[in-house]
């Protein structure tokens, strides 16, 4: 049987096109481009927002759902990548799926979230950090999502690193976990007057829109001027940098690589 090959992109999901289209249609344009060799096919994780894009009249399959219509469709060999930040509970249950489709394919691996390996944490540090430079008197705090699941630790390391390379005027919250906002604002320098809220978020979706920027009093935004500073919301996903689709090609190239050393060794 002739080998056909394809690229599984898989995203935790927007229902905000503008947010879509420029991060996760733009990281999946790139693999297009970088990997002409196989066809790319999208999957999302959340039911939430498969089902409420079906509402809207945009079908989005699941992984299970894609894979089997890849298998379908004649695929041999399929690299799942996906785009989310950290090995936490999406990405356990994405390995799930994958594990039990992969004797339907000749070949069927899966890549790394974008932040797995110290070098990851020190490239998104240094991306970041490079995008939103901070003046006397400003202070830039990344939102991430956070979670309670081990890989959380992740976003407290990467705090850690922002901090100690800019005195404390880089720092990271979450909205899910540790460290909160307010932790956070604890912590921001004496002079600082004025802080610039972005999402380290692959899209800027509904966590941008209404838990940063929003009007509710829990926002970063409303914490943060209850406290008497000056806020600026930057709306825009890390997927949307050409910087960090950078590292996700990486990890693409490097699961593709993987399995050509290996198929070498084989012969």
């Amino acid at each position: 049987m002739a080998e056909k090959k394809g690229i599984l992109a898989v995203s935790f999901g927007t229902s905000y096109e503008r947010a879509r289209k420029e991060a996760i249609d733009a990281v999946e344009e790139q693999w297009r481009s970088v990997f002409p060799d196989c066809e790319l096919r999208r999957a999302f994780t959340s039911p939430r927002i498969i089902r409420k894009l079906a509402a809207q009249g945009l079908s989005v399959p699941d992984v299970a759902q894609a894979l089997k219509g890849m298998e379908a469709e004649g695929f041999t060999h399929v690299w799942v990548q996906p785009t989310l930040l950290i090995p936490g509970e999406e990405y356990d249950r994405l390995c799930e799926a994958v594990k039990v489709l992969e004797h339907d394919f000749t070949l069927l691996k899966i890549g790394e979230p974008l932040l797995c390996q110290e070098e990851d944490y020190d490239n998104a540090v240094r991306i970041m950090m490079e995008k939103y430079p901070v003046r006397e008197g400003e202070a830039c705090v990344l939102m991430g999502h956070g979670t309670p699941h081990d890989a959380g630790h992740i976003y407290r390391t990467i705090g850690k690193k922002l901090e100690a390379q800019s005195a404390g005027r880089y720092s990271l919250a979450t909205v899910e976990g540790e460290p909160a906002i307010e932790e956070a604002a604890d912590k921001l320098p004496r002079d600082v007057r004025k802080v610039t809220l972005v999402p380290f978020m692959l899209v800027a979706g509904d966590h941008a829109m209404n838990d940063m920027a929003g009007s509710g009093s829990s926002s970063f935004r409303s914490v943060l001027e209850a406290r008497g500073y000056e806020v600026e919301c930057v709306i825009r996903g890390m997927g949307a940098y050409p910087e960090i689709r950078a590292l996700y090609d990486a990890k693409l190239r490097k699961l593709r690589s993987d399995d050509a050393e290996k198929a070498l060794e084989e012969t």
